[in-house]
């Protein structure tokens, strides 16, 4: 399991799943809404790893948890995901192991719920470890959004270039709400979601019923009441009922998150408000969206952070930046491995707080997941 999702900067994190494509999911792939207003974009401790262990940190930078994981993940309700001899189970904030290692791998909770494998078979267990639900034979899930999981068919074994599986939603009796008919789909998020079909997308509401029609190139992202679609290969911002809400057109766009939206024109990027009005001209190169009160931006390759009126608060110098969750973010001073396990973590003004020992550091010593 990827402990972070390479922050793709200039998307906002969504979590898009594709038929037969099982694909892991991270915090940074969980939500469109702003940090600041849901617990799964806010942190209060913080994963490490030390000499091939992981444990947790405070916003302080003090060890909390001392490292003895070989893999650790965000928390999530209160639980998150550790691994102890190959198998995932789960601790609580005072490192105390609540469900017992042995998963083949394990999500995080959502709704209380959590997607599990035991290497056969996979299911929804509760917060003491039983498997409570269980999708529908030859299915798979990942985590509930709005009471409802997108439900993909696992491919075959040998799959054919006819073979064409859908993908839909169940509740959490585990019986399909939503048919599968969707080429693709995305979770829900403010009781929408992106689906593809016949190769375009469109938006369903939780009952299944078609918003917006599947007619635009990529898939439509809601966040804070708007969206985002683009056409002709311009992106613009429009209302649920499909109408634009402001005449701009751009070369590419995010989602809103914090009251603002990054859009590129040309080859720079900037931000815009609800009005469509630029209020943080476009010269950087790529940028993240807003999360508590900062977004990442790339100038020359090198990751660094603003606020909300554009002024930089942390120079672009690091080969990675990745979101602020709470109170800090994880850098990277040298190449990111592909585990984060040379994440340093930076506090809002942009000063270190903790850093891994440079034997970690060095991506030449370090085994890539």
């Amino acid at each position: 399991m990827r402990r972070y999702a390479v922050l793709v900067l200039g998307i906002l994190g969504v979590a898009v799943v594709y038929a037969g494509d099982i694909t892991e999911t991270s915090p940074a792939t969980q939500t469109t809404q702003p940090a600041n207003k849901n617990k799964c974009w806010f942190a209060d401790l913080y994963p490490i790893c030390v000499l091939g262990k992981w444990g947790y940190i405070n916003e302080k930078g003090q060890t909390v948890i001392e490292p003895a994981y070989e893999d650790a993940h965000y928390f999530s309700e209160g639980l998150a995901p550790v691994k102890l001899k190959g198998k995932y189970g789960y601790i609580d904030k005072t490192g105390k192991l609540i469900i017992q290692p042995k998963f083949a791998y394990a999500f995080q909770f959502q709704e209380e719920l959590a997607w599990v494998d035991d290497g056969r078979s996979g299911g929804f267990i509760d917060k003491t470890g039983q498997i409570v639900l269980q999708p529908p034979s030859g299915t798979y899930c990942r985590e509930f959004r709005n009471g409802l999981a997108v439900t993909m068919p696992i491919p075959p074994r040998f799959e054919t270039a006819d073979w064409k599986g859908k993908v839909g939603f169940i509740d959490k009796s585990g019986k399909y709400v939503i048919e599968p008919r969707f080429e693709v789909a995305w979770d829900f998020n403010d009781e929408l979601a992106s689906v593809m079909i016949d190769g375009k997308w469109g938006v369903i509401d939780t009952s299944g019923k078609m918003v917006l029609p599947a007619k635009y190139e990529k898939a439509p992202c809601f966040s804070e009441g708007l969206g985002h679609v683009t056409l002709d290969a311009k992106t613009i911002y429009i209302d649920i009922t499909g109408n634009r809400v402001f005449p701009g057109e751009y070369d590419d766009g995010n989602g809103f998150s914090e009251g603002l939206a990054g859009v590129k024109i040309k080859d720079k990027w900037g931000f815009i408000d609800r009005t469509g009005k630029m209020v943080v001209e476009p010269k950087f190169d790529n940028v993240s969206s807003f999360f508590n009160g900062r977004a990442g931006i790339v100038i020359d390759k090198k990751y660094g952070y603003i606020d909300q009126t554009g002024k930089i608060i942390v120079e672009p110098k690091f080969a990675y930046g990745h979101y602020f969750l709470g109170e800090l973010a994880g850098v990277a001073i040298t190449p990111l491995l592909s585990n984060g396990a040379n994440y340093s973590y930076i506090n809002r003004a942009g000063k270190i707080v903790w850093m891994p020992l440079p034997e970690t550091m060095n991506p030449a010593t370090q085994t890539r997941e």
